[in-house]
């Protein structure tokens, strides 16, 4: 934070004190994030933020403006020119530029506590994250920051898939750190079973990791259709996934709060986890019917079992926060 926003306001008439400030002291408002507050703020927040910023860069900017034109006006009366005092004034009130500028901070500050951890300090891009989230590749809770910004990087699936099975270490050390977080009553059964999880993945066996993981997932999944009516069909009656899915929420980035989009990105991998699979060739990307119904080497394999520990993890971390309804029966 630079002088104008941490309390210290600069002299005007100090000829010590920068003309303008350094790229660092512009930040005013800190780092932008790309999400909006809950409740109030629609996800196009960063556009908001920007004219915000905007805003108090500007003041700075007519603030050098002045700057300029006293010191100047203060070289003439060093030079004996005739007496300006009476109309050279700061024209700039120090005071209300820190507090707009506190006060936009805290706006960030709010809306971040909305944010899954690993997308705090990063700058996603909205349409990249979908992309991600149609492949069926979670990316709220887990897996950590770098390999995110590797998922968004990834010029194709192939490349996605990839970028998981090289961060593999990362990404068990990530779902490790976020099960540690689930302390809620109702969830420690399942955080338990996806602890054996991490466990199998660190001794490699990835067929145990996949298939436990799958059970979880599906146990979750299970308990927000039984408590959210939005899930159900009319009679409350299951009436199978591929109609589950089609009633999950759509990831909006226009017309979403922070958590109607948190909780769409954490729900949009399940769509491609639930692909119907009957007969036919074998999904070589992780499949909750496959892996239940086809096991073999085709389904079974290291990055699935990323993939789908990372989902459960996420979904579990997801109901630890309390926004979503659910009932687990188990």
């Amino acid at each position: 934070m630079s002088e104008e926003t941490n309390g210290t306001s600069p002299d005007p008439d100090d000829e010590t004190a920068p003309l303008m400030p350094s790229d660092d002291e512009q930040e005013v408002a800190g780092p932008l994030i790309s999400f909006g507050l809950p409740d109030s703020v629609l996800l196009n927040y960063e556009s908001l933020a920007d004219d915000a910023s905007k805003g108090i860069r500007q003041v700075l900017a007519q603030t050098e403006s002045h700057r300029r034109m006293l010191a100047s006006a203060q070289r003439l009366l060093q030079q004996g020119a005739p007496d300006f005092e009476q109309w050279i004034q700061p024209m700039v009130d120090w005071t209300r530029v820190r507090h707009m500028a506190a006060g936009f901070q805290d706006i960030v500050d709010r809306a971040t506590r909305f944010l899954p951890e690993n997308w705090q300090d990063q700058a996603l891009n909205y349409e990249t994250v979908v992309s991600v989230l149609q492949q069926g590749i979670p990316l709220a809770w887990v897996p950590p920051a770098p390999i995110v910004r590797d998922l968004l990087q990834a010029t194709d699936t192939q490349a996605m898939l990839e970028a998981v099975q090289a961060g593999q270490e990362l990404i068990v050390e990530s779902c490790s750190s976020v099960i540690e977080l689930v302390e809620d009553p109702k969830l420690v059964h399942q955080a338990a079973l996806l602890k054996k999880c991490v466990d199998m993945a660190k001794a490699g066996q990835v067929e145990g990791v996949q298939a436990l993981a799958a059970s979880v997932v599906d146990t979750l999944y299970r308990a927000l259709w039984r408590a959210q009516p939005e899930l159900q069909n009319t009679n409350g009656k299951w009436d199978g996934y591929g109609n589950l899915n089609s009633r999950l929420p759509e990831v909006d980035t226009d017309d979403s709060t922070i958590l109607e989009f948190r909780q769409a990105c954490v729900l949009a991998p399940l769509k491609a986890a639930y692909t119907t699979f009957n007969e036919g060739p074998v999904p070589q990307t992780f499949n909750r019917h496959a892996t239940a119904h086809a096991a073999g080497r085709t389904q079974y394999t290291l990055v699935n079992a990323l993939v789908v520990l990372m989902l459960a993890v996420s979904l579990l971390r997801e109901l630890q926060d309390g926004y979503l309804p659910h009932q687990i029966h188990a």
